[in-house]
């Protein structure tokens, strides 16, 4: 209780990263880049949950979404995951394609018709050329989200590619955004297990790159509690955003823009 008790006290001192945004747009850009001593490149991987889960508006229960009324189609605007690519969107249009390259990761537990499992999977390699990720962004949100959430293994799997990517004088940054709640890999109901898991994947992350995390409109302190220890605990940095705005504050103060 105690130790659930500071995880609770340290939420409050959360960035609350709110603020105005200017409407999101693609760029199109290159896949060279130059990187002057003075002015260090940026490479980020997006992390993104895609879990059914994250399929749903804040507030919304997540039993009702995974099982009551489960949908096929394009992303409900205002749900988690919605607002998880449009806060993307709206960082890509401050970013320079001639310094800063992007790649995109999504992670949840699918399994398509005649194809193995996967928990985690690139949809836009590291490049420059931000229309290749808007071109991601969207094939995410015409699928919209399914399966259950296995977010230490989008965190492996976004450590290798910086890990394989890495440059002498570019800052390496992973942004996990999800709505909070690990549900693999131990079945649901052990919520600390998972989030403990997620935990000792962003320690072996955080040897070749920053790790952020960031919790997209979900107000579930028991959870946020949990991965707060867990990834604060191995040196990575938890943020919260309620909304598209507070969301995209919280990238570009991550992203070191302002």
């Amino acid at each position: 209780m105690r130790k659930l008790w500071l995880a609770l006290t340290a939420l409050a001192l959360l960035p609350s990263c709110l603020g105005p945004v200017e409407p999101p747009a693609a760029i199109a850009g290159n896949d060279a880049r130059e990187c002057a001593e003075e002015a260090r490149c940026l490479t980020l991987v997006f992390v993104i949950d895609v879990s059914a889960s994250a399929d749903r508006k804040p507030h919304e229960s997540t039993l009702k979404t995974m099982i009551g009324t489960r949908r096929r189609g394009p992303t409900a605007e205002g749900s988690v995951l919605w607002m998880e690519l449009e806060g993307v969107r709206a960082l890509l249009v401050r970013l320079d394609p001639g310094r800063d390259a992007v790649a995109v990761v999504a992670f949840s537990e699918t399994k398509a018709q005649g194809a193995k499992q996967r928990d985690a999977w690139i949809e836009a390699e590291i490049t420059s050329d931000y229309s290749t990720v808007e071109t991601a962004l969207r094939r995410i949100s015409d699928r919209s989200g399914r399966g259950s959430t296995h977010t230490a293994q989008g965190i492996r799997l976004a450590a290798r590619m910086l890990k394989e990517h890495a440059e002498t004088n570019s800052r390496s940054v992973m942004v996990v955004l999800t709505e909070g709640n690990p549900t693999l890999p131990h079945a649901a109901v052990y919520g600390f297990d998972n989030a403990r898991s997620v935990g000792r994947a962003a320690a072996s992350a955080s040897r070749v790159s920053e790790v952020h995390v960031v919790l997209v409109g979900n107000e579930d302190f028991r959870i946020q509690a949990r991965l707060l220890d867990a990834i604060q605990s191995s040196g990575g940095v938890v943020w919260e955003a309620a909304t598209v705005d507070a969301l995209t504050d919280c990238l570009v103060t991550i992203a070191e823009l302002e």
